[in-house]
C-alpha cells in the first residue's frame, strides 16, 4: 500500500495543482488512488472536491476510510462514462498506475472524456532513461510498460495531451512527473504526429551490453567467493530480486537481508535465497547494496555498511 512508503515528492505535486488550476476548489481525480494517501494529503490542504477510483480491493477499503467518494472498478472508457459526467474534472492524477496499463489507448481516452476541456493531466511513472543512461537492469517486472520523456510524448499526442511541464525525482529509483493540457485539435487514436526516436541509440547501447556485464558480473562475484567472502544482497525487494535472476548470479549469493518483517524468513521465487535479518551479516563479508536510491545512505549509515564491504 502506498502508506508504506514515503513519497515527499506528493505535495510538490499539490503545490503544482494549486499553480495550474484556474479555480480556488477544482474537480480532482485520481485514479488508481491506492489507499488515499494522496486523497488525504489533498484533504489537508483543504481541497474538498476529491474523487477517485481504485480496483484492487485491499487498498480500496483502506481508502474508503479517508473518503466516502471512492469507487472500486477498474478505469478505463467505458468506466469514465458509467461513473462521470463528461469533461466534469479540472484535474484529473494518476500515480505510478500507466505503467500497469494494459490497453493505454482506453485509459487515456476515458481521461479525455472525463476531463475538461483545459484541465490538467497530471501523470507520474518511473523514469526508464535511468535505466538507459546507468545501464542499471534492475528494472520491475511486474510493470508492462516502460516509459521515458520521448515515449510518453508519443502517446500523449495523437490523445489531445500536450506536455507543458515535467520534472524528475527519486522515487522507487527515478520517477518523472508530467504536467499536461488537454487541447481537443489531436484527438483521435489515428491523429498524426511527428516523431522522433530519440531513445534509438540508448536503447541500442542497453540491449547490446546486457550479455557482457552479466558474464563480468558472474565472473566478479566467482572471484570473491574464491576467497571465502560470503556476499549478502542487501534489500529483497523487486529490483534486486530481478537483478539476482537476470544475472544468473544466486549461485554466489549467501542470502538476502531485509528489514521488512513481511519478507524476513521468506525465499527468493527464483534462487531460493533466503531472507534473513541483518544480525547475520558478518564482518568479512561482501555486501551488494540493493536498496532505492532515495535511502542508499540512510540503510548504510544505520547498518554501519562502509564503502570497503
Amino acid at each position: 500500500l502506498s502508506s508504506a512508503k514515503a513519497d515527499p515528492h506528493a505535495n510538490t505535486i499539490i503545490e503544482r495543482i494549486q499553480q495550474f488550476s484556474q479555480q480556488d476548489q477544482p474537480e480532482i481525480l485520481e485514479i488508481g488512488c491506492n489507499d488515499g494517501k494522496f486523497v488525504r494529503l489533498l484533504q489537508e490542504r483543504s481541497f474538498s472536491k476529491i474523487s477517485a477510483i481504485e480496483p484492487a480491493l485491499d487498498a480500496f477499503t483502506s481508502a474508503r476510510k479517508i473518503s466516502g467518494n471512492i469507487i472500486n472498478d477498474f478505469f478505463g472508457y467505458e468506466a469514465a462514462r458509467k461513473y462521470y459526467i463528461k469533461n466534469r474534472f479540472d484535474v484529473v492524477v494518476t500515480r505510478q498506475v500507466l505503467e500497469h496499463i494494459k490497453d493505454l489507448h482506453d485509459f487515456l481516452e476515458g481521461i479525455n472524456y472525463v476531463l475538461a476541456t483545459n484541465g490538467t493531466l497530471i501523470i507520474e511513472v518511473p523514469d526508464q532513461s535511468m535505466n538507459y543512461e546507468l545501464l542499471d537492469y534492475s528494472f520491475w517486472e511486474e510493470h508492462i510498460n516502460y516509459f521515458t520523456l520521448n515515449t510518453l510524448g508519443q502517446l500523449l499526442f495523437p490523445h489531445g495531451f500536450e506536455i507543458v511541464h515535467h520534472e524528475s525525482v527519486l522515487f522507487s529509483g527515478k520517477a518523472m512527473i508530467l504536467y499536461c493540457k488537454k487541447n481537443n485539435m489531436n484527438t483521435g487514436r489515428l491523429a498524426k504526429s511527428y516523431y522522433i526516436d530519440r531513445d534509438f541509440n540508448s536503447r541500442s547501447v542497453y540491449l547490446e551490453t546486457f550479455d557482457e556485464l552479466r558474464l563480468q558480473m558472474q565472473v566478479f562475484l566467482g572471484k570473491i567467493t574464491e576467497g571465502n567472502r560470503r556476499i549478502i544482497v542487501y534489500g529483497a525487494g523487486c529490483r534486486s530480486l530481478c537483478l539476482n535472476s537476470f544475472l544468473g548470479i544466486s549461485e554466489h549469493i549467501a542470502f538476502f537481508v531485509d528489514d521488512s518483517e513481511n519478507k524476513i524468513y521468506k525465499y527468493d521465487p527464483c534462487s531460493k535465497n533466503q531472507i534473513l535479518t541483518s544480525d547475520n551479516i558478518e564482518n568479512n563479508d561482501h555486501i551488494l547494496l540493493g536498496v532505492n536510491s532515495e535511502v542508499e545512505r540512510k540503510v548504510c549509515i544505520s547498518k554501519n555498511l562502509d564503502k570497503d564491504r
